[in-house]
């Protein structure tokens, strides 16, 4: 496997994290729950800031908001296992109440959610300030199952699976 380590974010990285996010949406949203436990659930995400900014609809009186408002560290998981893309992203997350901005995120596929729209009493925003990010990109399945198929004939461990890159924001 290939490493590479930034302290600061190199900008053709953030723009291959931002991107393959933006195209994956949905993503594992892990908070640390009420009994101190990791809690998971799948959310969409609804904006990418540029800068590092990450946006989320939640409900303001669900378990997750009570979640963050207790400790507001948080990850991200996205995967696209067919493409070999997968990717971390840790930060802190805080609740955000910002009408302008529900109304422009909003999406008709929410009210399956919110059943006022924009305008549900329990719509808040969850923020997610990225602080930290790793993704690996490899070649997919078939360049996978070719460098396995090679460890297994030589009888050595794979080498260069996935290019892997960590970020500091």
């Amino acid at each position: 496997m290939t490493s590479h380590s930034q302290t600061t974010a190199v900008p053709e990285e953030l723009e291959s994290l931002w991107q393959n996010i933006a195209r994956i949406r949905i993503g594992m949203f892990t908070a640390i729950g009420a009994d101190g436990a990791f809690a998971s659930r799948p959310m969409m995400t609804c904006e990418i800031d540029p800068t590092g900014t990450l946006w989320f609809f939640v409900a303001d009186d669900g378990a997750l908001a009570r979640s963050v408002s207790r400790d507001a560290r948080v990850s991200v998981t996205y995967t696209d296992p067919d493409d070999g893309w997968f990717a971390s992203v840790s930060g802190t997350a805080q609740i955000v109440h910002d009408d302008a901005m529900a109304r422009a995120l909003w999406e008709p596929a929410l009210s399956a959610w919110f059943h006022g729209g924009f305008a549900d009493p329990q719509l808040g925003l969850l923020r997610v300030a990225v602080h930290h990010a790793e993704y690996w990109k490899s070649s997919g399945k078939v360049g996978q199952l070719f460098a396995f198929a090679k460890a297994a004939l030589l009888q050595t461990p794979p080498h260069h699976i996935a290019e892997h890159h960590t970020i500091d924001l």
